[in-house]
């Protein structure tokens, strides 16, 4: 899987963030240190990585776990809500933490195992100049979707199907509306403002970048199955704020332009 190309201009960018919401993770923090801490090595090569960790009011030992995996872990930034405010808020929470430390680009992931971590360097790598977000897409025909659960992966594909038609007079459509996996230029989060709850924020910041002409990179990737607990995510509470959100797009897409 490659997405650089010869003739695109690559330039290590000074500092990079990257921000990961956190709830109810215990299970999967020893492979997340393991990752991140290659992924720290590898970056630091060219650039200064900074990690910010945001612990969303988790109900098990997931910040105890942190604390003690990522001891002495440099530039690392835990963050922590004292109750549980949902998948939004924590991003928020992170990305906002991330814009104060003023680095060039802010990478966006979750916590679980559905994205491998280590390719984050190739991506920060490869963050092509004229892309202000670029969004991995494992429903990109070159991507790979075969290892995901067959009941998300449906309700997945109808959604951005729909998002897809909704969007699709300002320009090319994406393929993929709700990946976690994405690196973006810091001014994207100055302008961009989401008011979305839980999950259905991913999508919300795709649409309002496309609607503010904003320009998106997608990037075909490969989405494995959960190996360590289980997904927050309630199916039909997801799916009635999609088609909320959905509706409001299609019937007053003005009120997602950015002053």
């Amino acid at each position: 899987m490659t997405i650089c190309h010869s003739n695109q201009t690559r330039h290590s960018p000074d500092s990079v963030a990257i921000v990961i919401p956190m709830y109810n993770e215990e299970a999967s923090i020893e492979l997340l240190a393991y990752r991140l801490k290659g992924t720290l090595r590898i970056l630091s090569e060219h650039t200064t990585p900074h990690l910010v960790l945001v612990d969303d009011g988790s109900l098990d030992h997931t910040y105890e776990y942190v604390e003690r995996s990522f001891s002495g872990v440099e530039n690392l930034h835990l963050l922590r809500h004292e109750r549980n405010k949902g998948y939004s808020a924590a991003l928020k929470t992170g990305i906002g933490h991330a814009l104060q430390l003023n680095t060039d680009l802010i990478v966006t992931i979750d916590a679980d195992t559905n994205y491998d971590h280590f390719y984050i360097p190739m991506f920060v790598e490869c963050f092509p100049e004229d892309c202000d977000i670029l969004t991995a897409s494992p429903w990109h025909p070159q991507g790979q979707r075969k290892y995901f659960p067959w009941h998300r992966l449906v309700l997945s594909l109808t959604l951005s199907a729909l998002y897809r038609f909704v969007l699709a007079h300002y320009g090319t459509p994406l393929y993929t509306y709700s990946s976690c996996f994405r690196v973006a230029r810091p001014e994207v989060y100055r302008r961009i403002k989401w008011t979305g709850e839980s999950f259905t924020a991913t999508s919300e910041i795709l649409a309002r970048c496309i609607i503010n002409r904003l320009r998106v990179v997608e990037f075909p990737f490969q989405v494995n199955p959960r190996w360590f607990g289980i997904s927050k995510m309630k199916k039909i509470k997801q799916i009635k704020m999609h088609i909320q959100l959905l509706w409001q797009l299609w019937r007053n897409p003005e009120k997602f332009i950015a002053e």
